[in-house]
């Protein structure tokens, strides 16, 4: 599982993490979805390869989060948690707070120097 498993659910769990609920993490390289905060994983189960879908159990075997590797365009909660066999209820999925983690990059648009540019974020 080594060679196949990224650092995204380290990050998440990490540092300016939203303290309380259900919280999905969505960073360049894919998603995490915490489901117990506080709580550290004993072991990760491959769910599904392609796209990679993992759970982090602790060792009760509760589910801790789901990582989801790419990103996916859309997506819905419930549907991920299901794919991972992890049963999500209608208060987590609704309530669950969103941390970007992407950084922004700026456009430079081409023009001469002193004119106004006009900086947005490219997704």
């Amino acid at each position: 599982m080594s060679g196949t498993r990224s650092n995204l659910g380290a990050h998440a769990r990490g540092r300016a993490a939203p303290s309380r609920g259900t919280a999905v993490f969505i960073t360049e390289t894919g998603l995490y979805i915490r489901l117990r905060p506080g709580k550290r994983p004993f072991r990760t189960l491959v769910r599904q390869t392609w796209p990679l879908v993992a759970v982090d159990v602790d060792r009760r075997g509760r589910a801790v989060g789901i990582e989801v590797v790419p990103l996916p365009n859309r997506f819905v909660l419930r549907q991920i948690a299901a794919r991972a066999g992890v049963v999500l209820s209608n208060r987590e999925a609704a309530h669950a707070r969103v941390c970007v983690r992407i950084p922004l990059q700026l456009a430079r648009p081409a023009g001469r120097v002193g004119q106004k540019r006009n900086l947005s974020a490219q997704f």
